[in-house]
């Protein structure tokens, strides 16, 4: 099928354009007002934001800038969240617009993929193509939704400028960014499994056979994976203003391609591999953008931009490149290379500077904790099926309701650790492994309160976020 046949890949194309203009908007509407804060810890804008804590003396005040946050005792530093308003120039409005806007984009976007979800329904029964190249009613809506949205995000930055980072705690945007990571990592684990390729879906050696997590539990989440998903991005979208830094364009880049990654549900190229492979490796370039951005210092002399750096680094070359679909032609030893070789690097790189050779540790600090999460939220899935089984189901309503109230369970909780700040002290990995927790948990009890997925009543597997339409057969290289 070639490039005029294929919408999605059209509508793609025109929507990596649409970003390059928001993200041109970013940086020029933000250089004619002469912004410039790319670097907290310099305070290069006194006339618009409060400083950032001296991380070095967390209990020196300045009765100046008089904030609950900036109080905390443990990580004061890194609680504090410095694209925002001056607390006595924030008000009412600026805060209700910024949430508004949130709940019409992030309830737009709910509705278009249920309705999406719907129809699938009817083309099953029909036994019509699900995936196809030509865009339907719903998804040049959930498009429009995405610029639309964009666009107000950019205006709204430059009339009220605060975003909800003003009301909920900071590792509430990364804690949604990093359950949605856990849920891509069992969405693709049939086909590359957790480590190295294995153990996958033809992995028949003893082992694997002993230890692979069986497939039912993950089809909640490869079914209802885009409520998630889609509230993970909209929420960090809109916890942060449009500031012209590159630590934000690169985190904006990121939010808008998910968005339309699931603007084009049901579509070929949502199935793509390599296109999802650069959406869920995204995160290494932006975490280690933002961690050189923020640097208290020299960033070389810090942990935080090796621990993004290299851990996230150590996810793609150990797990997420073994999803590409060439690995299926090549014997599955040669999965060993690339891992091996970045490791080594590391360790090399490491012990040669001058940097501590702790840093090495940094290494298996991300990915440690992200297949950890994966495994824990598979066995929660798991004992839910036992006792929901699959002809157990629920409606549609009992779906919205519950899916409406555990998001909003989310906001609040974290709302609350915002509030109650200096109260709830609780070092910064914590925190956000707290609300990894509550996000995921939450997150697929409401998956189990929606209807069964297909895949289970008609014991057929779902080409839903995959490449293939059904299982295939064992390649000759395995």
């Amino acid at each position: 099928m070639g490039w005029k046949e294929r919408q999605d890949l059209q509508v793609l194309a025109g929507s990596i354009v649409f970003l390059g203009g928001i993200i041109g908007g970013i940086f020029g509407w933000g250089g004619a007002k002469g912004w410039s804060a790319e670097k907290p810890i310099d305070w290069p804008e006194p006339d618009r934001f409060w400083p950032k804590p001296n991380a070095t003396n967390c209990s020196n005040f300045d009765p100046l800038y008089e904030a609950p946050v900036r109080h905390v005792e443990k990580d004061c530093y890194s609680r504090w969240y410095y694209w925002q308003l001056p607390q006595d120039e924030a008000d009412a409005v600026s805060r209700a617009v910024v949430w508004i806007l949130y709940a019409l984009h992030q309830i737009a976007h709910w509705v278009f993929i249920w309705f999406a979800q719907q129809h699938k329904k009817k083309l099953l029964e029909n036994k019509e193509e699900v995936y196809v190249s030509k865009l339907r009613w719903y998804n040049w809506a959930l498009v429009g939704v995405t610029g639309l949205f964009h666009i107000a995000h950019l205006v709204q930055t430059h009339t009220t400028y605060d975003a909800t980072a003003k009301d909920v705690v900071i590792q509430a945007s990364q804690g949604s960014v990093i359950m949605m990571l856990v849920f891509v990592l069992l969405i693709e684990y049939r086909d590359r499994g957790m480590v190295f390729g294995w153990p996958n879906q033809w992995s028949d050696d003893v082992v694997a056979q002993k230890l692979r997590m069986s497939p039912g539990p993950i089809e909640y989440v490869r079914k209802y994976h885009g409520y998630a998903f889609s509230w993970a991005v909209i929420f960090t979208f809109w916890y942060h203003p449009m500031e012209n830094t590159y630590g934000h364009a690169l985190g904006f880049c990121h939010t808008y391609l998910v968005m339309i990654q699931g603007s084009l549900i049901y579509q070929k190229i949502h199935l793509n591999k390599y296109f999802r492979f650069l959406l869920e490796t995204w995160v290494w370039f932006h975490g280690f953008a933002v961690a050189v951005m923020v640097a208290k210092g020299e960033w070389w002399d810090e942990m935080a931009p090796f621990m993004f750096g290299i851990g996230f680094g150590t996810l793609i070359f150990v797990t997420q490149l073994y999803g590409l679909p060439f690995w299926r032609k090549l014997n599955p030893y040669f999965r060993l290379i690339p891992g091996v070789l970045w490791i080594l690097a590391v360790v090399i790189g490491i012990t040669a500077s001058s940097l501590p050779n702790s840093y090495i540790l940094t290494m298996f600090q991300i990915p440690l904790g992200q297949m950890g999460c994966a495994v824990i939220a598979w066995f929660f899935c798991w004992v839910l099926m036992k006792c929901l089984p699959p002809k157990q189901r629920f409606s549609n309503t009992i779906f919205a309701v519950t899916t409406l109230l555990m998001y909003c369970i989310f906001i609040t909780v974290s709302a609350l650790f915002q509030y109650y700040a200096q109260s709830i002290e609780v070092p910064f990995i914590a925190m956000t492994y707290i609300l990894v927790f509550l996000y995921m948990i939450g997150a697929i009890i409401a998956f189990f309160l929606a209807p069964v997925p297909e895949n289970l009543l008609i014991s057929k597997v779902d080409p839903d976020f995959n490449s293939d339409t059904q299982l295939q057969q064992k390649p000759s290289t395995e």
